[in-house]
């Protein structure tokens, strides 16, 4: 169902109910009061009214108020105001207003009145804000059909409330008027009827209706409870198969989800802070099974605040649900093996050294497949492959329920062993490593002997970091791997301590010293749209990724794999996405005559740096400065990069989503924060991580993962971007799926930014290469 539809279905539902009244020929008079009452409470304004204009065509136009209401915890509707004893408009200014909008039959908005003072203080009211619609009843009368003081202004809602209750307003004028139910009358209301049953039966969601109360018979003189046709087929009944009614569809909830989705239903009992619920929980279907449904309705209340109705919708989320476990489970396991990835084993191993103290002290433990690079080079990347998954599995036999065992790194595994001493593990490892020699991976004709590296690090339960952890247990690891082969080391503070603050002091200090040096160079690769009309292998771009590369020497550069976590790890994050900024910044000033006219550049922010307002005042300053047309400048927030304050990140990019920069989300997919981010941060494209991409094939998980992220992604209005697009194959599968853009080595490998400019045109202005100095 589209979205205006959705934000329809309420009042279409009340309009539908007046019309029925109306025919039937209920007093006008309690058909206003509910109409007017039903407008106040769908818009959230102060007042409506309804108001005819006479003798449109004489110079002096008479008005009559029909009624005017007003909503309030304290009072009823009081009726029959005279629309001159309004304050802050005189009469005259007001059929001034009125006139004006009432010749040309459109809509007249006043958001701000200014108020004239008024001597009549007895029951008036202050105008503050105005919507309204004229209605022509013939030629000489007009219908004023109003609203009146909403906090905030009008919005579309507002004025499709007013234009559908244009029917009841017309039958009732002509009731009041002693004129007949004309047949134009009646084709309005079949064609509001028509318009509701359409969305009922084609919405992809299951409409209902329950009338709750039997109280207050002013308003309410029936009970009823109705279902969608769809309501039911979502539920896989025939309509009117079961009864439409609340017991019936908390009997269908789960057991596991009733307790919280009944606290939600108990309307009688909700208070003021709410009228509107949205929740999720799994309903049983004809069949027995089980499904995942998002339950959405709407509260109405009395002038006492007691619930009389309810309205809303369920629809099915059970593909989503199935996705964000998907993306859940893949944030926490490595797709090879199954065992849990470095994030999970890091966060397991957080959540024991913050536990209670026990007797004995946890063991982390890095063991290492000796020479796998060998294996994999002589035998292949899929034996390899399948050398890693034996090998885990080997491991893992040998493991207990209570200890962590993870794929940490491509070769390395990561074991956490709680309730050992130190020397009850290294038995435990000594049987592991001879285990793993004695059994060879066969393989054709050939047979794989490897044997195991390990390093033992007992955990300190004063120490919290738990990457230094990690890192002490890999020393030992390299250590042992160090020594020769299939052997074991223990972690000592004595002897490996100073290595390892020494070696996480030289990364800091080379990084700085390259920002200080300017040996952190820019490179970019292309993003090419996809189309099915282009050459595959058109290498033609307009949009490229920023790149950082640490410059090694003359021709070799360290890619930022081995930098970046060392960058995002010590706190020296924003410092290196300022340089990044300022040098693009001066390039494209540098090189603009040269660059071409349609370029973009994707550039890679922390999310460390989405919290730093000084970074942002920088962005925005040198867009001004070097004269960097903001369109220019999309800007990539990578999960890998954590964002600590999500409000703060978000206030970062609306600030420069309005100087006109667009956003991108970076490695989408790689874990469950992708969605959170998605939820919480307007972004413009989602960059589909690699892991989905490389080796993609019909009919398979990956296929129907990106799949789904491309049509989540398109539902949000966003465009998507596959990433690690290394051949035609691949490419013609992202076609088929309907994906934006592509970036890999079929379109070309990171190259130095100078790459991308025309010579001809390469002119540098002097003072343009003062400011680059």
């Amino acid at each position: 169902m589209s979205q205006t539809f959705k934000k329809d279905r309420d009042i279409l539902l009340v309009v539908n109910k007046l019309l029925e009244e109306i025919i039937t020929d209920a007093s006008y008079e309690n058909v206003i009061q509910k109409l007017l009452r039903s407008i106040i409470i769908f818009t959230g304004c102060e007042y409506g009214f309804i108001a005819l204009l006479h003798d449109l065509h004489s110079p002096s136009i008479k008005l009559k108020t029909i009624a005017l209401s007003k909503l309030n915890k304290h009072s009823r509707h009081k009726e029959l105001y005279q629309l001159h004893r309004i304050s802050g408009l005189s009469y005259k200014e007001l059929l001034t207003y009125f006139g004006q909008f009432t010749y040309s039959h459109n809509p007249i908005i006043l958001n701000e009145i200014k108020n004239i003072p008024d001597s009549t203080k007895s029951e008036t009211m202050t105008l503050s804000s105005y919507l309204g619609i004229p209605i022509e009843i013939d030629d000489n009368r007009t219908v004023l059909i109003g609203l009146a003081n909403k906090p905030g202004g009008y919005n579309q809602k507002d004025l499709n409330c007013l234009r559908y209750v244009k029917s009841c307003v017309v039958l009732i004028t002509k009731k009041i008027t002693n004129d007949s139910h004309s047949s134009t009358a009646h084709k309005d209301i079949r064609k509001i009827r028509d318009r509701l049953k359409y969305i009922s039966e084609e919405s992809a969601h299951g409409l209902w209706e329950w009338n709750l109360t039997d109280e207050d018979q002013d308003w309410e003189s029936t009970k009823s409870e109705w279902w969608s046709p769809q309501f039911y087929n979502l539920l896989g009944y025939d309509v009117d198969e079961i009864p439409a009614n609340l017991d019936t569809f908390l009997s269908l909830i789960h057991p596991n989800d009733k307790e919280s989705t009944f606290e939600k239903f108990h309307i009688r009992h909700v208070g003021d802070e709410f009228d509107v619920y949205d929740i999720k929980h799994r309903l049983r279907k004809k069949d027995g099974s089980y499904r995942w449904f998002r339950s959405k309705g709407k509260l109405f209340k009395d002038q006492n605040n007691v619930v009389y109705r309810m309205l809303g919708s369920i629809s099915d989320i059970q593909n989503e649900y199935n996705l964000a476990e998907k993306l859940a489970y893949q944030s926490t396991h490595d797709d090879l093996t199954g065992l849990y990835n470095r994030r999970a084993f890091l966060q397991k191993l957080s959540a024991i050294t913050r536990s209670p103290a026990s007797k004995k002290i946890p063991i982390v433990t890095v063991l290492d497949i000796d020479q796998f690079k060998l294996i994999n080079d002589t035998k292949g990347s899929q034996v390899g492959d399948e050398v890693i998954k034996f090998v885990s599995s080997s491991i893992k036999n040998k493991t207990e329920k209570n200890e962590v065992f993870a794929r940490i790194d491509g070769d390395e595994f990561g074991l956490i062993m709680e309730e050992y001493t130190v020397d009850d593990a290294l038995t435990k490892l000594d049987t592991i490593k001879n285990i793993i020699s004695q059994e060879p991976y066969h393989v054709k004709d050939d047979s794989i002997n490897f044997t195991l590296s390990i390093g033992v690090c007992p955990v300190d339960k004063q120490q919290d970091n738990v990457e230094e952890i990690l890192a002490a247990a890999n020393l030992a690891c390299n250590e042992a791997k160090a020594s020769g082969t299939n052997l074991i080391r223990v972690f000592s503070a004595k002897d490996t301590e100073f290595r390892l603050h020494k070696d996480k002091l030289h990364w800091i200090n080379r990084i700085r010293t390259a920002l200080r040096k300017k040996q952190i160079m820019l490179f970019v690769q292309p993003i090419k749209k996809i189309s099915k009309n282009d050459t595959l292998t058109n290498s033609n771009a307009s949009h490229y990724e920023v790149l950082a590369r640490l410059k090694e020497n003359e021709d070799q550069y360290i890619p930022p794999s081995q930098f970046m976590p060392i960058v995002e790890r010590f706190g020296i994050a924003v410092e290196f996405d300022r340089y990044i900024i300022n040098t693009f910044c001066k390039w494209y000033a540098q090189h603009v005559e040269a660059i071409p006219s349609s370029s973009k550049f994707s550039i890679n922010l922390s999310g460390q740096s989405l919290s730093d307002m000084h970074l942002l005042a920088l962005i925005i300053r040198n867009l001004y400065a070097f004269d960097i047309p903001p369109e220019k400048i999309c800007i990539e927030i990578t999960e890998s990069a954590a964002i600590s304050d999500i409000h703060a990140a978000k206030q970062f990019i609306e600030a420069l989503r309005k100087q006109g920069l667009s956003f991108s989300l970076d490695d989408f997919g790689q874990g469950l924060s992708s969605l959170t981010y998605l939820k919480e941060l307007p972004v413009d494209f989602l960059k589909i991580d690699g892991a989905f991409i490389k080796g993609l094939e019909p009919n398979t998980n990956d296929y129907s993962l990106v799949k789904s992220i491309n049509h989540i992604a398109h539902s949000f209005g966003y465009r998507t971007v596959a990433e690690c697009v290394d051949n035609e194959r691949t490419l013609k599968l992202l076609l088929e799926l309907d994906i934006d853009y592509a970036q890999g080595f079929i379109y070309g490998k990171p190259l130095p930014i100078s790459s991308i400019l025309n010579e001809d045109k390469l002119k540098i202005p002097n003072e343009i290469i003062r400011l680059a100095e």
